[in-house]
């Protein structure tokens, strides 16, 4: 029993320990980030250039950076357009083709069927003839007699 406290317990000392080692970890990183953007802040503001030169080329930059940007949207929306039209176009084919070979699926079930309503009603004709024939051969034996 007293094994298992200890144990519970050295396992809750690591995870403490682990857990600060991530606190500083992210402490770290975020003092490194912060220095490098204040680094690349004062080096932008305190650039041999005037302010006006120096916010001309940032808004310069900026502004190229925006058009690429649209520029890049206007071409993915195009060509997601396209896509989407091709796909459409290829769905469409698709069931068109599904509907014909179903139409005839369904034509050939009809004329089957007819096929076989027509062979029917020959059978039915001529079984109709062989009772007849029956019928007269029996009555002309009963006539005979």
């Amino acid at each position: 029993m007293f094994s298992k406290m200890k144990k519970k317990r050295e396992e809750e000392r690591k995870a403490l320990e682990k857990a600060h080692k991530i606190k500083v970890a992210k402490v770290a990183t975020a003092s490194v980030l912060a220095g490098t953007l204040g680094g690349l802040l004062g080096g932008v503001l305190l650039a041999p250039k005037s302010g006006k030169e120096t916010r001309e080329d940032i808004s310069e930059f900026v502004s190229q950076k925006g058009k690429a940007l649209s520029e890049g949207s206007s071409n993915l929306k195009n060509k997601a357009g396209d896509s989407i039209q091709d796909a459409k176009t290829k769905i469409k084919d698709y069931f068109n083709k599904k509907k014909e070979e179903i139409d005839s699926s369904i034509e050939e079930c009809f004329d089957d069927v007819t096929h076989f309503a027509d062979n029917s009603d020959a059978e039915e004709a001529s079984s109709d003839e062989v009772s007849k024939d029956f019928v007269e051969s029996d009555s002309d034996k009963e006539t005979e007699k």
